[in-house]
């Protein structure tokens, strides 16, 4: 006789389930949260320069520094070569 697995796959579905959850709302809070700090950015740039000009100047920055430490982090994988 063959023991039953049925109870273990129920588990195991239930838990996939809750951990698709809980992935899904923390991508969600996280995206509204950088959207958010996005925009309080513009603003804050905009009224510590005294000008509008400077609204994109805080997520400008962000984006060179995500550059330039992608290019740190990438650094110690090497040159890639063709054909390898």
């Amino acid at each position: 006789m063959i023991p039953s697995t049925s109870g273990y796959r129920k588990e195991t579905d239930l838990l996939r389930r809750r951990t698709l959850l809980v992935l899904a709302l923390a991508t969600a809070i996280g995206s509204a949260g950088l959207a958010a700090g996005g925009t309080a950015g513009a603003l804050l740039g905009a009224e510590i320069a005294g000008t509008e000009a400077a609204a994109g100047l805080p997520l400008g920055l962000l984006v060179v520094g995500q550059a330039a430490a992608a290019l740190l982090v990438s650094g110690p994988m090497g040159p890639i070569r063709k054909g390898a």
